[in-house]
């Protein structure tokens, strides 16, 4: 399940919907947030959600906008991605709603890739494959990289 939503704040039918997911084994990932604060940011900051942020365009620092902080836990590319747009056509947007679902479909290939693993072996694979990032204002596991996921799980 994928989240790129504005910040909705705590609430116990969202704690309880996520909790319910993660019962289920199903594996929820959601933007950290495009305000480059360390403040958390729901659902995105919820324990059983796997919060994305997003790279600047050389890929190796976030971008200026990026939510980020310990609770922040995996960087993927979210700056001029060509998306589609509402009518036809494609457009270049960036934000944390951009680099979301480079991890989503990460952890669906995993899950294609491995479809007799539990979600929760899945997730730690996708985090556990990450490359550490050197600057200070960072994801807590660093920047995705898919091949390295994979590997965990071999």
């Amino acid at each position: 399940m994928s989240f790129s939503l504005p910040a909705c704040g705590k609430s116990k039918l969202l704690d309880e919907t996520l909790k319910r997911a993660a019962k289920a084994g199903v594996a929820v990932i959601a933007a950290a947030g495009n305000s480059g604060i360390e403040e958390e940011h729901y659902p995105a900051a919820h324990k059983n959600v796997i919060s994305v942020t997003a790279l600047a365009a050389d890929e190796t620092l976030l971008a200026p906008f990026s939510n980020h902080g310990k609770w922040v836990h995996i960087a993927a590319p979210g700056v001029d991605v060509v998306s589609a747009v509402p009518g036809g056509g494609y457009a270049r947007w960036s934000g944390t709603s951009m680099a979301t679902p480079v991890v989503a479909s990460l952890t669906a290939l995993l899950i294609d890739y491995t479809p007799d693993e539990e979600s929760k072996k899945v997730q730690k694979a996708v985090l556990d494959g990450a490359r550490k990032m050197k600057q200070k204002v960072r994801a807590e596991k660093g920047i995705i990289d898919m091949m390295a996921s994979f590997t965990e799980l071999d």
